[in-house]
């Protein structure tokens, strides 16, 4: 502050010193409390810096004992990874597997179906050749039925055979045995076609009864015409009724040679018994006849 003293200058000039000095003093204090103030200011960032510093050491010890953590951890995590990519190439191969095995059943039921029209296919044939065997058994049947009755009679005839054989002992065993074979083989045969002829009934009636393709049935079907065919081709009737024709027409010249050995015989009682009744009473002489 300037102060204007007029004369009294030299009184006056340190008086204007000492307001220019606490002029002086009131700006330095001023910039001293600015400068205070400035750090304090700085001091409080400082000191949020500190703290900032310190949680961010914090934060790092922290992460790095986090990082230390992890680290202990990686030999884990590196098993578990290789179990997941060794679980991976299971599930590969089993995926692989998997369509391996689709590819597998898609083939199976093609077989299946193919399979499964092939049986109707061979239901198809099976009750076609089933008519027509049952067709060949009936007439085989019939021919049994006039067969048995063809043995039948000559059953009886052979007994009656038997009781002339017994009684006059001209049959020789040999023909009575022979006839016994075939008649006994005649009526097995008969049996036989018989037995056939059932089966192949039960066949039929088996295969009209079929709703739906079986093969274990159509194999059990298959088996027992198969054994029917065999019985019927092994009764033989054909060759079993022409043996028995045979013996039956043997049988006859049997008869007509037994028939011309008694007629023989009865002419050689008549002769006998003419030249007896020629013979004079009391002659005692036999003749000698001539063989």
């Amino acid at each position: 502050m300037l102060v204007w003293c007029g004369s009294l200058e030299r009184v006056c000039r340190p008086a204007q010193i000492t307001d220019e000095l606490l002029t002086d003093t009131d700006a330095a204090l001023a910039k001293a409390l600015d400068a205070i103030a400035s750090g304090e200011k700085i001091l409080e960032d400082a000191k949020d810096t500190l703290d900032t510093l310190r949680g961010f050491d914090q934060q790092v010890k922290a992460s790095q004992e986090r990082a230390n953590e992890t680290l202990k951890k990686i030999p884990h995590v590196k098993r578990k990874v290789g179990e997941a990519e060794n679980k991976t190439f299971d599930a590969e191969d089993a995926l692989r597997g998997a369509i391996q095995d689709g590819a597998d059943a898609r083939d199976i039921a093609r077989e299946a179906q193919r399979l499964a029209e092939q049986a109707s296919q061979d239901a198809d044939g099976i009750r076609r050749v089933a008519g027509d065997t049952k067709s060949e058994a009936q007439r085989l049947k019939g021919q049994a039925g006039q067969h048995a009755g063809q043995v039948a009679a000559t059953d009886q005839r052979m007994r009656g055979f038997e009781d002339e054989a017994d009684n006059d002992g001209i049959l020789s065993k040999e023909a009575l045995g022979r006839a016994n074979e075939a008649k006994t083989a005649a009526i097995e045969a008969v049996d036989k076609g018989r037995n056939a002829a059932a089966k192949l009934d039960n066949i039929l009636d088996a295969l009209g009864d079929l709703d739906s393709v079986d093969n274990s049935q159509l194999d059990d079907l298959e088996r027992l015409l198969a054994l029917a065919e065999r019985e019927l081709i092994n009764a033989d009737l054909g060759s079993r009724a022409e043996a028995l024709r045979e013996i039956q027409e043997e049988q006859k010249r049997w008869m007509k040679d037994y028939e011309d050995e008694i007629e023989q015989l009865r002419k050689d009682v008549a002769n006998v018994a003419a030249i007896r009744h020629s013979l004079p009473d009391g002659c005692y002489r036999r003749l000698v006849l001539e063989p």
